[in-house]
């Protein structure tokens, strides 16, 4: 940008010469020659023009683009802060929410695999239980990446039979 706004500067001054000629001689065949050097000069100039405002809009844009992810990065540092890795009963690693003194804020987990790419996806149950070697654990999924997490172990329930019938 710095060699093109350089060649600009030096077309003017060219241009500001051949006017010089132009206003000083008296020779109509000199003037007809700056003349037609200075249309050439002119026609540079309105060249580098576009070309220099092309290259200010695409570093603007750049430089947008580059404002909004950092305003992005800072967004999620901010919501991050308030997560701390977490590995659930069946051995997952997810992000849960920090205890907070005075938050209405219930407990929640979130995908880590989005998490690490700067997104905030909560996890949400699917309903389902899944059989392992270490016992039946409550699956969650990730709404973003469609990840099936295994999380919290499920709690048999002893039913006695006898305390359900009628007396």
């Amino acid at each position: 940008m710095i060699t093109e706004a350089a060649a600009a500067i030096t077309a003017t001054k060219q241009a500001f010469e051949l006017l010089k000629v132009i206003k000083d001689a008296r020779d109509e065949i000199t003037i007809t020659n700056a003349i037609g050097e200075l249309r050439e000069k002119i026609s540079e100039l309105q060249m580098a023009h576009a070309e220099l405002s092309s290259l200010y809009l695409a570093e603007k844009q750049i430089t947008m683009k580059l404002t909004e992810e950092n305003a992005q990065i800072k967004m999620f540092a901010l919501q991050s802060k308030d997560y701390e890795i977490y590995t659930t009963d069946a051995g997952s690693t997810v992000y849960r929410l920090k205890a907070l003194p005075d938050s209405d804020i219930k407990t929640h987990y979130l995908c880590a695999h989005c998490f690490q790419k700067r997104e905030i996806s909560i996890l949400q149950p699917t309903g389902k239980n899944i059989p392992t070697t270490k016992g039946r654990f409550w699956e969650n999924f990730c709404p973003n990446c469609t990840t099936n997490i295994l999380m919290h172990k499920m709690i048999p329930v002893k039913s006695n039979i006898s305390a359900l019938l009628p007396r």
